[in-house]
């Protein structure tokens, strides 16, 4: 049956009504909760030139909630995609991140099941790109998925409480950018 239907059709629907549903929830859960950008946290150039009462501490960014940091987790690359369109528009609105990422979560998971499609040989493959590229590909993917393994470890000193959950996605992330790269490089050798 999944032979028929294709890991191409079922990944893109069901980690979008995945994704939706975080959404829902981290929306209904915590309609409030902003990033530490909110206007009452950021300097106010007027106050400070009249009376010098006013203080300001810096104050770190507020934790991820539990539906963020799956959500996260799940869709990353579709989060780094939203990142300057959310950057530019919605500065210090962490739901803006959830709800702008997704348009890019199907084309995202759709890439991963033709891959799978592709290795389960339930769909043709592709044509292979040019050598050049696929390593490349391959140097990239395992420079990617090198530095995402030291931004866990203690030589990263900007630790937070989501590092881990962060640095944990990259890994997954690149590990699959990683492993979606050699299978070209070696079905290229192959074929």
């Amino acid at each position: 049956m999944m032979a028929r239907i294709g890991f191409r059709r079922v990944l893109p629907i069901l980690f979008t009504l995945i994704h939706i549903s975080l959404v829902l929830y981290a929306s209904v859960h915590q309609p409030h909760k902003r990033s530490s950008n909110r206007p009452e946290d950021t300097y106010h150039p007027t106050a400070y030139q009249e009376n010098g009462a006013i203080g300001w501490e810096p104050s770190e960014p507020k934790p991820l909630s539990c539906a963020e940091k799956i959500a996260i987790v799940l869709n990353l690359p579709a989060f780094l995609a939203v990142i300057p369109i959310v950057a530019t528009f919605f500065p210090g609105n962490d739901l803006a991140d959830l709800y702008g990422s997704t348009p890019f979560v199907p084309p995202i998971w759709f890439g991963i099941g033709r891959w799978l499609d592709g290795m389960l040989g339930y769909a043709p493959r592709r044509r292979p790109v040019r050598r050049t590229w696929d390593g490349l590909f391959v140097v990239l993917s395992l420079g990617l998925l090198g530095l995402s393994i030291v931004s866990i470890t203690p030589l990263n000193h900007h630790r937070t409480g989501d590092t881990y959950w962060v640095g944990s996605a990259l890994i997954l992330w690149s590990s699959l950018l990683f492993a979606i790269s050699v299978s070209g490089l070696i079905r290229r050798k192959n074929g």
